[in-house]
């Protein structure tokens, strides 16, 4: 994925752009999951980032939010009937190609919510990155990532934050040249025995047998 990135294998955010009202470098990206960890229920999550966001609005008239729709998790039809009610300020998805979903997080000013494209791909997009709760917890990440807990006022310093993250300097953890090659290669070479054609399934329920 992050091979991607490198070789710039992603659409032409000026054929995105004007398409969805967003203006390069004017814009965030919101895409939110629900997580069973955080203490508050996903549609308090969800409210708490649209408060939080509306107030960033609120500071420019040229600001946007791209808000793309939630996975398919529990709960998440909280998420989603939330981004039936936003203001004209945001342009909503309900999901995006991966080349046109990478080319217009290049062009934002960021990504905020709990997706682990904050983690992964966000270091390589040169974007910082607003992490809210506890989906991402203790994965390693670059310093790009601002971390928040789930309430307004932790996500409304969160977006303060974000502004001031400097970028220069990041590196991306996940990140190898040609990672993609190295698997290939891998892969070729591998003798493909009956042990690993095979499918295996074991209960493990029983690996202790009945007792």
């Amino acid at each position: 994925q992050l091979d991607e990135i490198a070789r710039g294998y992603m659409a032409d955010p000026r054929e995105l752009l004007p398409r969805l009202g967003l203006v390069a470098g004017r814009y965030l990206v919101a895409l939110l999951h629900p997580c069973a960890q955080d203490a508050a229920a996903p549609a308090e999550v969800a409210t708490n980032l649209r408060d939080a966001l509306d107030e960033w609005l609120a500071q420019s008239p040229e600001r946007r939010v791209l808000w793309i729709s939630s996975n398919n998790d529990p709960e998440s039809r909280a998420i989603r009937e939330l981004l039936e009610g936003l203001s004209d300020r945001y342009a909503v998805v309900p999901s995006l190609p991966r080349f046109e979903f990478l080319s217009l997080l290049r062009a934002s000013a960021g990504l905020v919510g709990n997706s682990s494209c904050g983690i992964i791909e966000a270091p390589s997009l040169r974007i910082p990155a607003l992490n809210v709760g506890l989906r991402q917890k203790n994965r390693q990440h670059s310093a790009h990532t601002v971390h928040v807990e789930t309430s307004l006022d932790a996500i409304r310093g969160g977006l303060a934050e974000l502004a001031t993250v400097d970028l220069q300097d990041d590196v991306n953890p996940y990140f190898r040249a040609d990672s993609s090659r190295t698997i290939a290669d891998i892969l070729e070479q591998l003798e493909l025995t009956e042990a690993l054609i095979t499918k295996q399934y074991e209960d493990p329920l029983d690996a202790g047998g009945t007792g």
